[in-house]
């Protein structure tokens, strides 16, 4: 298993008009025009993050599959603590929102292997003193699928995501184990918007 902190993209606020709409366009282009609506004191970024994990092969015994594999370096995933965000120099408390923007599920391996053993998926998160928040689900997986948008929720995630580690993991519903022993990739992207004083 391993886990890559991605990256993040930076949309900056222009101090003028003519500014702002040179940004703006060029965010455009790049396809995170967005953020270019942070509101006056406030800043905007995006994390990306992505972790893989091996689904064992089914057996005449034990083909159901319940829940993906731990998660790798997303036990304890506290976005506050990232380096791409302590080195924006922000603190915890500075984090106003915290969105996820989109869950990709994707087979790495072996060739040819889809999702199709998938019945149904959710990403949950767990995190001390709120109740499990769901991240996304995805209900659809036909054959021949091997990358799935799941659906992302749309709700303020940052009570489960900032000052205290959330443990993210994945609950399968009527699903299979895959006949082969599979690598398959859950990347995450999170919007954040913070303070600036």
């Amino acid at each position: 298993m391993r886990l890559a902190l991605l990256g993040f993209l930076r949309v900056p606020r222009a101090s003028i008009a003519a500014g702002f709409l040179r940004m703006c366009g060029l965010a455009l282009l790049m396809g995170w025009a967005q953020g270019c609506s942070v509101a006056e004191g406030e800043d905007s970024f995006t994390l990306e993050i992505a972790t893989t994990v091996e689904i064992p092969a089914g057996g005449p015994t034990d083909s159901a599959l319940l829940e993906f594999p731990v998660l790798g370096g997303l036990t304890e995933l506290d976005l506050s603590r990232t380096s791409a965000f302590e080195s924006r120099g922000y603190l915890p408390e500075d984090v106003k929102q915290v969105t996820v923007t989109s869950v990709k599920l994707s087979a790495l391996g072996p060739p040819g292997q889809d999702l199709n053993f998938l019945g149904e998926v959710r990403v949950l998160v767990d995190t001390e003193g709120v109740p499990t928040k769901l991240l996304a689900r995805a209900d659809d997986f036909p054959p021949g699928t091997e990358r799935v948008q799941m659906e992302a929720s749309t709700d303020n995630v940052m009570a489960w995501l900032i000052g205290l580690p959330g443990r993210i993991h994945v609950v399968a519903l009527a699903s299979q184990r895959p006949a082969r022993a599979t690598q398959v990739e859950l990347r995450f992207k999170f919007d954040l918007v913070v303070r600036v004083y």
